[in-house]
């Protein structure tokens, strides 16, 4: 019998049974989008390298290692066009989608042999046929499925490929990968996973609407309209699937309408696996979001799905369960383990996570990230604060977003008060259909805010105007203007927030503002633009300095948020700040646009007083966004994402899908992380330093880390420690203060601070 795996306790499984489980997984999970028949003789062939006497040596004796993978990718790739496109899933099911032709003379060597045509080429040499897989006698009875006809997503694509025909690949990778994975679970665990107890959309979407019916009938003019703004959300879920606008501003219940909409679109389409995907930018907001749609459908139904959720903090395992391991995996003992398991391949019916890990693995080619792409079919996709989506990669971004949409059945909401002008960046991409008229018309009935210029403003007279409010609100782009203003205060009931503070030390921050502030103490705070979104503050005053005007509306929705006095009298003071500063290029291109916008209304750059309009109504916002994306027509496909893959490229063998993954980096992340030394950590330090420390120790971890570039090293040398490849122990407690964070200041030179 040839084997295609042993357990720890001894079970074998046959090549032939393996590939049976992994076919019929994968043609299930691509039913959904028309491509079975592909999906079925892909499982069948992954693994038909392991008929050879090389890998038995393998999995026997511990043999040498085996290439089992390219045997299948070319019997796959002699099939024809798609099977050359498929070649590229089965010989990737391991190591990840590979690049498809050497490119480059000055390519390295190790590079060009892992290329999918280096990899057939010296396959092929070493092996006459494909007869000795083919026709052995267990493989013969599981069989390819003959012609299984144009794949859906493919209908009308052209023979030379393009985005389509590369987005198709890894939507099938997935469903490969995926299988592959749960298949060999089941048989190693020798049980199947312990899956989240989850409800059907329409299950969820009757939970909500019964949760909902406490609203109605309104009581109060402001519960009256948004009512009608989710009765709005109701009504446009009848639509086909398609692009979605929920325009709603800051106070008009943009998270409940949104997951109205969504879990009633998603119950009408009739699939019982249709999911509900929120994506969002900031780690912050997802906290919010996912405690609310928790509270109305119940904590089960939902996956938190970002770097810093501790599945550990769910729920509590029976005593002496903390580290049982079976395979080298935890065996599920609860509902945080449940949702640990269900992150691997987000089956969940509502996701919610960001926009980072859902725009990377839709262009990765990594199996960890991919493996989750398949469950995106048929499922709402709500894209919260919208214009948030970095404008470098917003073409390969809605590349992706069209081809869910066109070919898998899914549905995309913008979600948000600064709705972006999207129109024209990608070919025939159509205008989002407005959700709520009642959303729209409110802008003015929900205006919380009076905009004031001020013109420039150094860090003096900034420190001045500051120092005489009670409780006020700052907002810079300059770290280290942020932390000189913050200095200059200095007094009882001053707080200075930055990214240099870890997250766990920002939360106790944030939450002892909430308190000064709802006791009505004084309470100012100097801050960096984390501020602006998902952080749920209010202040009577905010003062912000220049920028894009979708950042100024979203600090001002920090300002009279829970609408307890006029708009009048809460005033957004917008300034020019000092000069000497160096701000991000993208915020100072999206300042100008700002002032652009501004001037074209009637306001001066040098203060010009009260603002009588509504800087954040639809038409302000849409004029803005013109006119940002017009200055940036030429710059929103970083790395090249976007033409590498949808060129014509005269045949189906060449995609560079290893090295768009490599490149397509939505945030430029810091090179490494300076951990701060806690009580609640000494326990992950010490894995850390043994070089054990697993997923959940480095979640926590993160909790307690600031993350820096690796520049800014030097300026804490002697003060750091490094315990990991691109992990930093911080050992001089001086370098961290409890106001104001990690200071990177270059102790011997010029300080790195910005």
């Amino acid at each position: 019998m040839f084997l295609a795996h042993i357990a720890e306790d001894g079970r074998e499984e046959a090549v032939e049974d393996h590939l049976c489980a992994v076919a019929e997984r994968a043609a299930d999970f691509a039913a959904r989008f028309g491509s079975e028949g592909w999906a079925y003789n892909m499982g069948v062939l992954h693994d038909i390298g392991k008929y050879t006497d090389a890998f038995q040596r393998r999995i026997k004796e511990n043999g040498p290692r085996v290439d089992h993978s390219t045997a299948g990718a070319s019997i796959m790739a002699d099939s024809g066009d798609l099977g050359a496109l498929l070649a590229y899933a089965i010989a990737g099911h391991h190591a990840g989608l590979p690049d498809g032709c050497p490119t480059g003379e000055n390519i390295q060597r190790e590079t060009q042999d892992s290329t999918l045509t280096k990899r057939l080429e010296r396959f092929r040499a070493e092996n006459s046929s494909g007869a000795t897989w083919l026709n052995r006698a267990s493989f013969k009875r599981l069989g390819l499925r003959g012609s299984p006809g144009t794949p859906t997503p493919l209908v009308g694509a052209q023979k030379s490929g393009g985005y389509g025909a590369g987005f198709w690949v890894r939507m099938m990778f997935s469903c490969l990968v995926d299988a592959d994975f749960l298949a060999t679970e089941e048989f190693m665990q020798g049980h199947e996973r312990k899956s989240l107890p989850s409800a059907s959309a329409a299950e969820l979407r009757d939970t909500l609407e019964d949760r909902l019916s406490m609203f109605y009938p309104p009581r109060t003019p402001l519960n009256e309209l948004r009512c009608r703004i989710l009765d709005d959300c109701r009504a446009a879920a009848t639509g086909q699937p398609g692009f979605y606008a929920l325009t709603v501003p800051t106070g008009g219940g943009k998270t409940l309408g949104s997951l109205r909409f969504a879990l009633n679109q998603a119950a009408l389409s009739g699939h019982l696996g249709a999911k509900v995907i929120y994506a969002v930018p900031y780690t912050s907001i997802i906290e919010q979001n996912a405690d609310v749609i928790r509270g109305m459908i119940g904590r089960e139904q939902v996956l938190e799905h970002h770097s810093g959720f501790d599945f550990d903090s769910v729920d509590e395992k029976p005593e002496g369960q903390e580290h049982v391991v079976a395979h080298n995996r935890e065996r599920p003992t609860g509902l945080g383990d449940a949702l640990r398991l269900a992150a691997e391949n987000w089956d969940a019916p509502v996701v919610v996570t960001t926009n980072v890990q859902l725009f990377e693995s839709l262009h990765s080619n990594r199996t960890s990230k991919c493996r989750k792409l398949h469950n995106l079919a048929k499922s709402v996709i709500v894209l919260d604060e919208a214009q948030m989506l970095p404008v470098e990669y917003l073409k390969p971004c809605l590349a992706a977003l069209e081809e869910l949409v066109a070919h898998y059945g899914c549905t995309v909401v913008f979600c948000t008060a600064t709705q972006p002008a999207l129109d024209g960046i990608i070919e025939d991409l159509p205008r989002p259909v407005e959700i709520s008229q009642a959303g729209l018309d409110s802008f003015e009935k929900l205006r919380r805010v009076t905009y004031c210029l001020e013109g420039e403003l150094d860090d003096a007279r900034l420190a001045e105007r500051l120092r005489n409010e009670k409780q006020v609100l700052c907002i810079l782009d300059n770290r280290k203007q942020t932390r000189v203003v913050f200095e200059s205060l200095d007094d009882d009931g001053t707080y200075h927030l930055s990214t240099l503070m870890h997250p766990e030390h920002r939360r106790t921050v944030i939450s002892e503002i909430r308190q000064r502030l709802k006791e009505g103490l004084p309470c100012r705070v100097i801050s960096t633009s984390l501020v602006e979104a998902g952080v749920d503050l209010d202040f009577p005053v905010v003062y912000r300095a220049m920028s894009g005007l979708d950042s100024i509306v979203q600090a001002a929705g920090r300002c009279n948020r829970n609408d307890g006095r006029s708009s009048s009298e809460s005033l957004v003071h917008i300034f020019e700040p000092d000069d000497s500063y160096r701000r991000p290029r993208e915020v100072s291109q999206r300042a100008a646009v700002g002032r652009s916008v501004l001037r074209s209304v009637g306001y001066a750059d040098g203060g010009g007083g009260l603002i009588e309009i509504d800087l954040g109504s639809p038409e302000i916002m849409r004029e803005y966004f013109a006119r940002l994306y017009d200055i940036r027509r030429d710059g929103m496909d970083k790395g090249g994402a976007y033409k590498k893959l949808a060129n014509d490229r005269g045949g189906w063998g060449s995609y560079p899908f290893k090295s768009v993954a490599e490149e397509f980096k939505l945030i430029e992340s810091a090179d490494c992380s300076v951990i701060v030394p806690s009580e609640a950590i000494e326990e992950e330090i010490e894995l850390l330093r043994e070089g054990v420390a697993g997923r959940n120790a480095m979640r926590r971890l993160r909790q307690y880390s600031v993350n820096v570039y690796r520049a800014n090293l030097p300026s804490l040398a002697g003060s750091v420690e490094q315990v990991a490849e691109d992990a930093f122990l911080l050992v001089n407690a001086d370098r961290y203060s409890s106001a104001c964070g990690l200071d990177l200041t270059d102790r011997h030179g010029e300080g790195l601070m910005w």
